[in-house]
């Protein structure tokens, strides 16, 4: 931009000096040019602060649609360059709900932030009692029920894959109906077993055992300082379910239904009893001179009334 300004101020100056009018008509073009593009690039000033009016430092303000952006520093103030005079200011801070405020022309937005309570009120399931989540200081994890449900798992184990940070399942077996699944929080944590303790209403079971569908919600204690009441059984961390109970009001009955069907890559085709009888027969006495099977014991195979 400023070598677009040498170059019009060199043409005006030397090109069209000759003749007055066109200078002047260069001239207030240049002038409005300048006015225009200062306009576009307004700078924005203001300060952030919460509903109590203290001022919030590392707000982000960013304009929208856009990579241009700031951060307030230790008190609250923030200064952007906005690029274009309909733009569109958008502040965040965890916590606090976003806030969009257009500029308008406005060289001062101050703003203020909204808390945002969203799930922190929700009670947590920790020990022998519950807790609001904001004052939770363990590391715990929470699972909804409603997570759980429409989930195509033969058990609650399975259910519980991909949906809570740190914790991870293993399956020991491929076979329908024994997979042998597993239940890991942060890896190998003891050289005995790494199995964490499943605790269903204060009571130990296994959660294979549990429908998905009675689940209220489950709380994952992952740290020393969220299961220390559980001692050394809390070595590979601590699972508690809550089942769900009954509520006043009327009746509701709910069924849902889980079928799959298992089918190998591919079956092999085998002989039938009398052809692998004979083979085997043959490979016997290929390697020892002598028989295992006499001819008429191979035809009592072919006899359906043969036991």
């Amino acid at each position: 931009m400023k070598r677009f300004y040498f170059l019009l101020s060199a043409f005006a100056a030397n090109v069209i000096k000759p003749f007055p009018k066109a200078k002047i008509i260069a001239v207030i073009a240049f002038t409005l040019l300048i006015n225009s593009t200062a306009f576009a690039q307004s700078t924005v000033t203001g300060t952030v602060r919460d509903e109590k009016g203290i001022t919030m430092p590392g707000v982000s303000v960013k304009v929208k649609g856009s990579q241009v952006g700031a951060v307030t520093d230790e008190s609250g103030r923030y200064t952007i360059r906005t690029t274009s005079p309909d733009a569109v200011l958008v502040f965040a801070y965890i916590g606090f709900a976003s806030k969009e405020v257009a500029v308008a022309g406005k060289t001062t937005i101050n703003v203020s932030l909204a808390d945002d309570a969203q799930g922190l009120n929700d009670v947590v399931v920790i020990g022998y009692g519950t807790q609001k989540k904001v004052n939770l200081t363990g590391a715990v994890a929470q699972v909804d029920g409603k997570q759980l449900q429409d989930r195509p798992v033969p058990n609650a184990i399975a259910a519980l894959q991909g949906i809570s940070p740190g914790v991870t399942i293993t399956r020991g077996s491929g076979k329908p109906g024994a997979e042998g699944l597993g239940i890991r929080i942060r890896g190998f944590s003891s050289a005995n077993t790494t199995a964490a303790l499943t605790l269903v209403d204060g009571v130990e079971m296994d959660l294979a055992l549990i429908n998905p569908d009675d689940i209220e919600n489950i709380s994952v204690l992952k740290d020393a300082a969220a299961a220390s009441i559980y001692g050394a059984r809390a070595a590979g961390g601590v699972i508690l379910v809550t089942t769900k109970k009954g509520a006043s009001g009327k009746t509701r009955i709910n069924f849902s239904n889980n079928y799959s069907l298992n089918i190998t890559a591919r079956q092999p085709q085998r002989l039938n009893s009398w052809d692998e009888q004979t083979l085997i027969d043959e490979a016997r006495l290929n390697a020892t001179g002598a028989r295992e099977f006499t001819p008429e014991q191979i035809e009592w195979l072919k006899n359906p009334n043969f036991n």
